[in-house]
């Protein structure tokens, strides 16, 4: 289950995801991923930003107990209309997390990027996000979080969507994988 809103008021903008990521294989929990997160923009020029984040993320699979990033930086937006958005952050952040049943607290650099593409009169949306942290504990080594698909408007409100989600860590608890790739086929409702 995901959802995303995002809205903008004068200056500002807000954008907040949610994310529920439960998989069963055979009676065997074989993914168990939340996500829930909030960014406040700031347009202090027409196509520059700074920004304010939060983001709470556990994986009891590959045993992330719990990851608190909060951060800030500055963003730019090359465009945004109604046939798509580009845009570029970088930051700062501090990563609090309970890893393998270790509790560290790491300084990160963040740089993002988030795109999106209408065609075809707003029937097919291409978008593509990424997320990388780049936590000062060379130990930790690097996350990304990564994002691309294509969503189709089968009626006004209503999408059907294909897309890749990529979450790479550098260094995982031990006995984990460093990546997990999901595939998503699903139906959307946008208000």
């Amino acid at each position: 289950v995901r959802g995303n809103m995002g809205f903008r008021h004068g200056q500002q903008r807000h954008r907040t995801r949610a994310e529920l990521d439960r998989k069963i294989d055979e009676g065997n929990v074989t993914k168990d991923q939340y996500r829930l997160g909030h960014q406040v923009d700031w347009f202090f020029r027409e196509d520059w930003y700074s920004y304010g984040s939060a983001e709470y993320f556990s994986d009891a699979i590959k045993e992330v107990d719990y990851r608190f990033t909060l951060g800030g930086g500055v963003g730019h937006q090359f465009w945004d209309n109604s046939l798509g958005a580009l845009s570029a952050e970088g930051g700062a952040s501090v990563v609090l997390e309970e890893i393998g049943g270790e509790q560290e607290e790491n300084p990160a650099l963040r740089a993002a990027l988030n795109y999106n593409r209408f065609f075809l009169g707003k029937t097919l949306e291409l978008f593509h996000n990424d997320e990388l942290l780049v936590l000062t504990d060379f130990d930790r080594g690097q996350i990304l979080n990564t994002s691309t698909g294509v969503r189709f408007a089968l009626s006004g409100r209503w999408k059907a969507d294909a897309r890749i989600d990529l979450v790479y860590e550098t260094e995982p608890a031990p006995g984990n994988e460093k990546a997990d790739v999901t595939y998503i086929l699903g139906i959307g409702y946008s208000m």
